[in-house]
């Protein structure tokens, strides 16, 4: 009885001592195989202090008979104590073998919700940087952002598993008897650290994406605010810009293509500010590079155009100079022409005049007549002005100015024909009308001549 009072002393000792639990699965599984031994030498320690109770029954009812039962009473009531707190001590192992299986499935629904929880946060965060790699057009960015909102309710669904750990956590520490379990502490710290950076990644990247999509919508009115400059531009070098055939219109337009080239200028920077703040275009997005590209062609066209038709302006400002001078003094030599031609007659009485008149007239004609290949070299240069300036409203002017120098040359030459005709006639009309009173004259002569020859022959009759 002694050596089992020792032993029950000993097993009360280690189960009184105990080692706290930790809270991890694997040493809640040690503490139940450890107290699955204790209640298995628990069992042999029982079946030997049921052996001595039999024997202390036994030796009771032989010191009955032999008068000392005292003695026997002793030895019984100590092992009846013994047996007393081997169950009191069976009972403890069997509930703490009922607790810590409990506790086991506790602890293994922590830690493997936290596992899950643990990897489900990490793939998660590592499906956000992907995310971002977007292509510069918006459609692409809005499907990453409604990509990034649908990755968004996930997390926040995950919500709801984090404070279910947070509480099995807490509970699993409580039932270890002993809130201060620093792994199931680091854990839960280390997932919500998972937790609220997968949190700041998202909002970082989506803040990103969102100022890639407003950057894009901004780029993408800046192209088409050019696309429609261009347009413009393009239709105001093709209509405004056409060479005139008026020299002020010449000046003007120069003036005009000047203010012109300095909007090209600007819009040229704007261009290629906008280049060098491109947004990266993935290999894939072909359509924005041959848009930008073909952009770039019709501008450096455009821009060539502009040179080109400075060029022409400048000629026709020079030729049109020259020829505009040429053309106010034919013009003015016309109208001097015509009013000579318009003046009043003069009436001619006697031959001379009308020779005199008709030499005056000659004079005019001749210098009529000298100015005809002045005329037809005007007409040459401003015809070839009329095409240089292609057609449109810009010729209306030199071609009225021409249609004006030839109407009045037409007149000039009308009048000039005219006049020679009636300076003509009235010559004619003189010489037969001196050759009329010639003749009256040679007749009166001779009758006079015939007359005195009469008189003379009379005389000499009467002498």
């Amino acid at each position: 009885m002694d050596l089992m009072a020792e032993c029950l002393e000993r097993l009360q000792d280690r189960f009184q001592n105990l080692p706290s639990l930790r809270g991890e699965s694997i040493c809640i599984r040690e503490q139940i195989r450890d107290n699955t031994l204790f209640l298995g030498e628990l069992e042999k320690l029982g079946v030997s202090l049921h052996t001595i109770r039999r024997q202390v029954e036994e030796l009771l009812t032989n010191t009955q008979a032999a008068g000392a039962e005292p003695t026997a009473k002793g030895i019984q009531d100590q092992s009846e104590q013994l047996l007393g707190q081997w169950q009191s001590l069976r009972s403890q192992a069997e509930e703490r073998e009922c607790w810590l299986k409990s506790l086991l499935t506790l602890a293994d629904r922590f830690w493997h919700g936290l596992s899950e929880l643990t990897i489900t946060l990490n793939d998660t965060q590592q499906m956000v940087p992907d995310m971002q790699e977007a292509g510069s057009d918006p459609d692409s960015i809005r499907t990453r952002l409604n990509t990034m909102q649908a990755l968004r309710k996930e997390v926040d669904n995950l919500q709801n598993d984090l404070d279910t750990l947070g509480i099995l956590g807490v509970e699993l520490m409580s039932s270890c008897g002993d809130m201060d379990k620093p792994n199931v502490t680091k854990s839960l710290d280390d997932l919500y650290a998972t937790w609220n950076s997968l949190n700041k990644m998202w909002n970082e990247h989506y803040n990103k994406l969102e100022a890639r999509l407003q950057a894009s919508l901004s780029h993408q009115e800046a192209i088409q605010r050019l696309f429609n400059w261009l347009d413009t531009a393009e239709a105001r070098l093709s209509e405004e810009f056409l060479v005139g055939g008026d020299l002020d219109m010449v000046k003007q337009q120069l003036l005009d293509l000047k203010e012109f080239k300095r909007e090209l200028y600007q819009h040229k920077v704007e261009l290629e500010c906008l280049h060098h703040r491109t947004l990266p275009v993935k290999y894939e997005d072909k359509e924005p590079a041959a848009q930008l590209n073909d952009f770039r062609q019709r501008w450096d066209r455009l821009e060539e155009e502009v040179v080109d038709r400075q060029h022409q302006l400048e000629a026709a400002l020079l030729g049109l100079g020259q020829f505009q001078n040429q053309l106010d003094e034919l013009l003015q030599w016309l109208s001097h022409a015509a009013d000579q031609l318009q003046g009043q007659r003069v009436v001619s009485v006697d031959l001379q005049s009308c020779e005199i008149e008709l030499a005056k007239h000659k004079v005019l004609r001749n210098d009529v007549m000298s100015h005809a290949r002045i005329m037809e070299s005007v007409n040459e240069v401003g015809q070839g002005l009329l095409l240089q300036a292609s057609l449109g409203d810009n010729t209306d002017t030199l071609q009225s100015s021409l249609q004006q120098m030839n109407q009045r040359w037409e007149f000039v030459r009308t009048q000039m024909e005219r006049k020679q005709l009636e300076l003509e006639n009235d010559l004619s009309q003189m010489n037969d009308t001196s050759k009329e009173e010639g003749q009256i004259s040679t007749k009166e002569s001779s009758n006079q001549t015939a007359e005195m020859t009469k008189h003379q022959g009379v005389t000499e009759i009467m002498s």
